[in-house]
């Protein structure tokens, strides 16, 4: 059950993003933000847990993810007149590589002591996880109106 929690939590991050973006290319309704985000979270949750009792790796589709953030970030920076700045996305992803180089230590046993109850490569990625979502917000609040709340057109 613990493992399905870990795949929603990492599935809400990225949906979060991958959907802003989706909203700033006029692909999806702003005012659907959140409700698509828990719906691809959730029907992704539910298909990463089948697939997991399968033996499916699931970093392929994390690496997907990554691949489709960054490609829509691309694409709507590149289609607005607006001026946007990267420096939070930058400090993100920066945190997010570190914190995947972690998790992926843990997967190939490098970094993964049963013994020690204190530091796990896998823990050290939910931990830089954290701050790359932190440092996300900050990015994605530029869209957003400081007044309303809504997001505001990139175009």
């Amino acid at each position: 059950m613990s493992q399905v929690i870990d795949f929603l939590g990492m599935y809400v991050f990225f949906f979060l993003i991958l959907i802003q973006n989706s909203a700033r290319l006029g692909w999806t309704s702003p005012k659907k933000v959140k409700r698509n985000v828990w719906i691809a979270s959730i029907v992704t949750t539910l298909l990463s847990g089948i697939a997991a009792k399968g033996g499916m790796r699931l970093q392929p589709v994390v690496m997907l993810l990554i691949v489709l953030t960054l490609v829509t970030e691309f694409l709507a920076t590149r289609k607005t007149k607006a001026k946007v700045s990267h420096k939070y996305l930058f400090a993100s992803l920066g945190f997010l590589g570190i914190g995947a180089a972690f998790s992926a230590s843990d997967v190939t046993r490098r970094f993964c002591d049963p013994e020690n109850h204190w530091i796990q490569g896998h823990a050290i990625w939910h931990y830089f996880g954290a701050v790359a979502l932190f440092f996300s917000i900050y990015h994605y609040r530029q869209f957003y109106s400081k007044e309303t709340g809504e997001m505001v057109g990139s175009n």
